[in-house]
């Protein structure tokens, strides 16, 4: 997880590295076949946002989320992962072992989950 989640950071203008940071944020979905193909279905719509800051940093008239037809929790949802993206974004100029500890809050709540986290090694 942490892993792409890194690899998204140093590519944050690739869809693809998008869309696969959308799927590790939703992994617990994947308990429930039915809400997995959801995650999977907004994941493929991610896919096609050829240019990620029309999603990730929005200006008037240029914002993919707005323009998409999805129901309102499904908005709610990206709108939320729009709020961590940001978030993460703005960690870029950290050294990584702060980036690690930043993301690992938001995406672990297991202590175990974020101890093998912090124990992450720098590169």
């Amino acid at each position: 997880m942490l892993s792409n989640l890194l690899h998204y950071l140093a590519d944050p203008a690739s869809p693809a590295k998008l869309a696969t940071v959308w799927r590790v944020w939703q992994r617990a979905a994947r308990e429930d076949p039915e809400a997995w193909e959801h995650v999977q279905e907004l994941a493929r719509q991610l896919r096609k946002c050829q240019e990620v800051e029309q999603f990730v940093w929005p200006r008037a008239g240029r914002d993919w989320l707005a323009e998409q037809a999805l129901a309102e929790e499904d908005e709610a949802l990206l709108l939320r992962f729009r709020e961590l993206l940001r978030r993460w974004l703005g960690t870029t100029l950290l050294p990584v072992d702060q980036i690690v500890l930043t993301v690992a809050q938001d995406l672990f709540d297991q202590p175990a989950d974020l101890a093998i986290a912090t124990s992450w090694p720098s590169c």
